[in-house]
């Protein structure tokens, strides 16, 4: 089965917001598991403060996932991983960094961006869109 994809249009200037967004929105969703790819480990632990700090009332419990070792949490529901892989069973995957499609057809819901932060970068999710569509989805276009 193919996964829904969406493309979120987000502000450049939004960027840190609309991961906290997905993370919060995944973390109300009942039974929900959200795995957060991101490129390097740097980024990882960018992202792992800002699910700390982004607001003071919304701290979202989470997991940074380290290379060859066990999650402390297995019942975690948000993991943030630069690898490409799925050690909990996530049913949906937000893309901080993009994916191999092989990779994100494992998940119910995959969440992209179209992403304006640079030309390259925005070529980049253009033709992520375009690929999803040769693999026979339709990805959805939502303003963040």
């Amino acid at each position: 089965m193919s996964p829904r994809v969406v493309f979120y249009d987000v502000d450049p200037d939004a960027w840190e917001g609309w991961i906290h967004k997905l993370a919060a929105a995944a973390w109300e969703r009942n039974g929900a598991r959200l795995m957060i790819l991101v490129g390097d480990p740097e980024r990882a632990e960018e992202v792992d403060q800002l699910l700390w700090s982004f607001r003071e009332e919304s701290f979202l419990p989470h997991e940074v996932v380290h290379d060859g070792q066990p999650l402390t949490d297995p019942e975690a529901r948000v993991l943030i991983s630069w690898n490409p892989t799925n050690p909990h069973q996530a049913n949906l995957l937000a893309l901080d960094a993009p994916a191999e499609l092989d990779f994100a057809s494992g998940f119910e819901v995959v969440m992209d961006v179209v992403d304006r932060r640079s030309d390259e970068r925005l070529v980049a999710s253009r033709e992520r869109f375009k690929a999803w569509r040769a693999r026979g989805v339709s990805p959805e276009h939502r303003g963040a």
